[in-house]
């Protein structure tokens, strides 16, 4: 019989996060960059008062749920007394469990944090897998704002609470009339974005062009997830002279092709 259970994320038991070196999430993938960095990422968040669970599956870590305090969290987010939902995911052996897994996941979270805070913020997606719009609608979530594709999303534990808004401020990419400029945020928090940074760091190098300045940021804190908030936010984009590219959809090939074409005009 399969046992499941669920851990309160410790200092002790932070590499059991699947995103983490060693972890589910990594096993059979290729990822460039220095993955160990989520660790000390998660350290400081913890220090600043992070908390979450770490799913387990017959003593396995098959998934975890992060969250804090809204004032604290590395999200453009404003909300006085709420917690912001920061990540999760579940990799088990069972693709087709993963959503029902995530949505126990985070039941387990909001009847623990509904204790401190008086509601949970969330920044869902409008996507059938990734942060879905859906689910947080099925677990009671209301949307209070939308950027695109990004909803804010509301889960209020108390009649009086009042909700999370989203910061008032745009970062403006930088541009050049003498120099091609690539613009890139990423986070240490996750696998995806590192790996992602350092492909495009690889990419610059192997042009070796120096025209190109290439301009990276980290959004790793509260301060810089507020100082690069593009519109739709998130902590892993890039411009190409002042213009968004949907970099969930353009591979780093295609990309390379967009620089080159830039540099022949």
């Amino acid at each position: 019989m399969v046992e499941d259970a669920f851990a309160a994320l410790t200092y002790e038991n932070l590499n059991d996060i699947i995103c983490c070196p060693g972890g589910a999430e990594l096993k059979g993938k290729d990822f460039k960059g220095d993955i160990g960095k989520i660790v000390s990422w998660t350290e400081e968040m913890i220090r600043d008062g992070m908390e979450g669970l770490i799913h387990y599956t017959d003593g396995a870590p098959v998934g975890f749920v992060q969250y804090m305090p809204t004032d604290k969290a590395p999200m453009p987010i404003v909300g006085p007394g709420t917690c912001t939902l920061m990540c999760f995911h579940w990799k088990g052996d069972d693709d087709s469990k993963h959503l029902d897994m995530e949505y126990r996941s985070l039941e387990e979270a909001l009847e623990i944090s509904r204790v401190v805070y008086d509601g949970m913020a969330v920044l869902a997606w409008d996507h059938p897998i990734h942060f879905p719009v859906s689910m947080m609608d099925e677990l009671g979530f209301n949307t209070v704002d939308t950027q695109d594709h990004l909803h804010l999303m509301w889960k209020p534990f108390d009649d009086d609470a009042v909700p999370p808004s989203l910061v008032d401020h745009t970062y403006d990419p930088m541009r050049s009339s003498s120099r091609l400029i690539i613009e890139q945020g990423y986070s240490n928090r996750c696998p995806y974005s590192i790996s992602h940074a350092q492909s495009i760091k690889d990419m610059v190098l192997d042009i070796g062009d120096e025209r190109i300045d290439h301009i990276l940021h980290t959004i790793d804190t509260r301060d810089e997830s507020i100082r690069y908030a593009v519109v739709p936010w998130n902590w892993d984009w890039l411009y190409i002279d002042g213009e968004r590219i949907d970099t969930f959809s353009t591979s780093t090939r295609e990309i390379k092709e967009m620089v080159l074409e830039s540099l022949d005009q």
